[in-house]
């Protein structure tokens, strides 16, 4: 299903019948034409909960980061979004934006939302890909 999706675009199809070619050649053997039953839920990023997920954990991650440098201007996603603000023209925020950024911001770790969100997505992995690869005897 997801090869098929780049049918339509000609170089991209190349890469990936090139890149299979390699991998047979180097002893993998692939399995054509199987379908995970729920992969529109898995790429679903709002429908599966994972945006907010990842909005809350890169937060997180990014304080953490932030906090323990040394030298810097900014030692939080908040200070970002404020230094964005205070220099947009050299940060380009008319161009790029920060929307992701103030999403993340608004965030309050991980809370029940989100560990529902991340039980949500090992659930969608347990019955999508790993069941596939259970069902066809399929090595990780």
């Amino acid at each position: 299903m997801l090869f098929d999706s780049i049918k339509d675009d000609a170089f991209l199809k190349q890469t990936f019948v090139q890149h299979f070619t390699t991998l047979r050649k180097q002893g993998a053997i692939l399995v054509d034409n199987l379908e995970i039953a729920n992969i529109e839920d898995v790429l679903d990023s709002h429908s599966s909960g994972e945006f907010d997920a990842i909005l809350a954990e890169f937060k997180i991650a990014l304080n953490e980061y932030l906090s323990d440098l040394v030298k810097s201007p900014v030692k939080s996603l908040r200070e970002v979004i404020e230094f964005n603000k205070n220099h947009s023209k050299v940060e380009n925020i008319n161009e790029y934006g920060q929307d992701v950024f103030e999403l993340a911001e608004k965030t309050n770790g991980m809370g029940p939302k989100e560990q529902e969100a991340l039980s949500n997505l090992e659930r969608l992995s347990r019955q999508g890909f790993k069941k596939l690869m259970t069902d066809h005897s399929l090595e990780p």
